[in-house]
């Protein structure tokens, strides 16, 4: 197995893991948890609980910062240490659903209400909106600042500006997680009897999907050194090679798994209903369980792991 880590801000192969510098992986719950775990899974780095409801989505940046968003109407920045440094709250009764981070140090919001919001690195200006087609339930950004948005049953393309550059409409139901690819490549998990999940072309042209899944898709996570692609949807994980193909299915864990992210090394984290968040390794033929960390008191909405050097 390659090992990848952040060199001057840039991944680059290592020669083993005792190169990395830092690891963080956090996560964050119904009630008003927030979480850093240590890389063993033994226990917690530090425990963040200023939110007053539920935290319904989790990003890092690459200085190892934590963004969350809740249903008690605010987004907050969370340093290294687990200590606050801004609380954007507009006002109003937001239902934030969904963060993200670009270029610059911006900050993106989505919520219940379909706004896509842009913030100020400091947390302190509201540098535009944009009435997205519906629920904003997840949002990604790519290296040159554009957004990507789960909006309702579409994908929308945003410049950094805030001006739609394409819709994609070729979901029946709403769309629960989003990603880029490093190539603009966009990938979908999407609500259905049998779920969805879908890669769009950079040009917002379907290039695959599938959608015989047992239940609703709820997270989709690229490994962007590969180009694998693994879904989980309900008590089901599954993982596609880049081109759509079913490569296998891991159906150990017994919860609903709500959400997914793998690191550069082809390691995966995953959360589900039963308050546990999963770590792990890919094969190449199936997962093995490197840890389970019962922590939260609270079904996990988020998580996000970054390795830097």
């Amino acid at each position: 197995m390659a090992f990848y880590g952040k060199v001057g801000g840039e991944w680059q192969e290592l020669s083993n893991f005792e190169t990395y510098k830092s690891f963080s992986l956090v996560a964050c719950d119904t009630d008003t948890e927030v979480k850093k775990i240590v890389e063993d899974g033994s226990g917690e780095a530090w425990t963040f609980s200023n939110h007053t409801n539920t935290v319904s989505d989790i990003v890092l940046n690459e200085d190892e910062e934590a963004f969350t968003a809740s249903t008690d109407g605010t987004i907050r920045k969370i340093d290294q240490n687990g200590q606050e440094v801004w609380q954007f709250d507009p006002g109003t009764s937001q239902n934030f659903a969904s963060v993200a981070t670009g270029p610059n140090g911006y900050v993106y919001s989505g919520d219940a209400d379909g706004i896509l919001r842009k913030i100020s690195a400091d947390g302190t200006t509201e540098v535009w909106t944009f009435a997205a087609a519906g629920n904003v339930n997840g949002i990604d950004v790519d290296q040159s600042g554009y957004i990507y948005i789960a909006a309702g049953d579409a994908v929308q393309k945003v410049n950094p500006e805030g001006t739609k550059v394409w819709d994609f409409l070729g979901h029946t139901r709403p769309i629960n997680g989003i990603r880029v690819g490093d190539d603009g490549a966009v990938y979908t998990a999407a609500f259905g009897s049998n779920g969805e999940a879908k890669k769009i072309k950079p040009n917002g042209q379907e290039e695959w999907f599938f959608d015989s899944f047992g239940s609703t898709a709820n997270d989709v996570a690229v490994n962007e050194t590969t180009g694998e692609v693994y879904v989980v949807a309900g008590g089901e994980l599954r993982k596609f090679d880049d081109k759509g193909n079913q490569q296998f299915e891991y159906t150990t864990i017994t919860g609903t798994m709500n959400t997914a992210a793998v690191d550069k090394n082809g390691l995966l984290y995953v959360g589900d209903n039963n308050n546990n968040l999963y770590k792990l390794e890919d094969t190449g033929s199936g997962f093995n369980q490197v840890f389970t960390f019962q922590g939260f008191t609270g079904s996990i909405q988020g998580n996000d792991v970054i390795i830097t050097t």
